[in-house]
């Protein structure tokens, strides 16, 4: 059953349905985030404004789409504004692997379409760096058997709300985890609104996620 008179939902739910122009957009969509992800912090020399960086999925954003944190706040709200949260966000991360960081596993993004029909994103990104070192002193020595570089491990989890266009109006952040950890919405979330105000303020934002 998928109903009844009083407007239960049966236990047979599952995503709504679409128009064959929404579902071709949805396709689009999915096969698009599968090809850019991988690429999100590949470094580029042209690659240096946020309001330039191309996103995989501008071409099926809602005008009026928003982002929201992990406590359900509005960090964005409109097309321009998306853009520049969310390139901000992703110059931080270019711009510690320009510092010298290296990716050391290419991102594989997981993308998995939910009972209410939107799309959740999963992607993991692992950065190597070289231990530092004292002002002055050079290198520092490094014990036999202890690697002089440190990992980072990125786990980012988000939702995409599309609407019966196929348009994504809402991009919601579900989880952040450093090394495994979760780390604090309240943190996390101001430090995309500050990547928004702030390309600058964003790559030092990411820096002190590290």
């Amino acid at each position: 059953l998928a109903g009844n008179d009083n407007g239960m939902l049966s236990e047979r739910r599952g995503p709504p349905e679409l128009s064959v122009e929404a579902s071709a957009s949805l396709y689009n969509l999915t096969r698009a985030l599968h090809i850019e992800l991988p690429h999100l912090v590949d470094v580029e020399p042209s690659a240096v404004d946020a309001a330039s960086l191309t996103f995989p999925f501008v071409d099926f954003l809602s005008p009026d789409v928003e982002l929201r944190g992990l406590l359900g706040e509005v960090l964005a709200r409109g097309i321009n504004p998306y853009r520049r949260a969310v390139g901000a966000s992703i110059s931080s991360l270019r711009a510690a692997v320009r510092a010298g960081a290296k990716i050391s596993k290419k991102p594989v993004p997981s993308i998995e379409l939910t009972p209410s029909g939107s799309l959740k994103l999963s992607l993991s990104l692992e950065l190597k760096a070289d231990a530092p070192a004292l002002p002055g002193t050079g290198a520092l020595p490094i014990p036999n058997g202890v690697s002089d570089a440190f990992s980072v491990r990125l786990d980012l989890v988000s939702e995409l709300r599309l609407n019966r266009e196929g348009k994504v109006y809402e991009h919601r952040i579900l989880e952040n985890r450093v090394n495994g950890r979760k780390s604090p919405a309240d943190v996390v979330s101001g430090w995309i609104s500050g990547a928004a105000a702030s390309q600058d303020d964003g790559a030092q934002g990411a820096m002190k996620m590290f």
